[in-house]
């Protein structure tokens, strides 16, 4: 029984890989997305993998007592000051390089956050 469920998680996993990589391809060739756009959405999925690791941080500091979740809320803050700050790069770089005509109108400047 096991190794029936085992095979049915393997091939739920692939369908929801293939599918959401379909996502960006349907979004170049019938929304009109360009290069920037897609890009974009890859670093949205970063922010939110982030997100669900901070989560699993408390989450499992919480199953293990009082001192492991104080030390997993230490570690979320380091986590926030460390991923955000690549996460800001991150998407500097990208505004820089790829998504300039979208900021241009704003006067916007995204390496004077740095």
């Amino acid at each position: 029984m096991n190794e029936i469920l085992l095979d049915l998680q393997k091939r739920l996993g692939l369908v929801a890989i293939i599918a959401s990589n379909l996502v960006p391809f349907y979004g170049v060739f019938y929304w009109g997305w360009d290069i920037f756009s897609v890009f974009f959405l890859y670093w949205a999925e970063n922010v939110i993998i982030g997100f669900y690791v901070m989560l699993m941080m408390l989450f499992f500091g919480a199953g293990k007592g009082f001192w492991a979740l104080m030390e997993s809320i230490s570690g979320i803050g380091f986590f926030i000051v460390h991923y955000g700050l690549f996460c800001m790069v991150h998407v500097a770089i990208l505004t820089e390089l790829f998504g300039r005509q979208y900021v241009s109108g704003h006067n916007f400047q995204p390496f004077d956050l740095i």
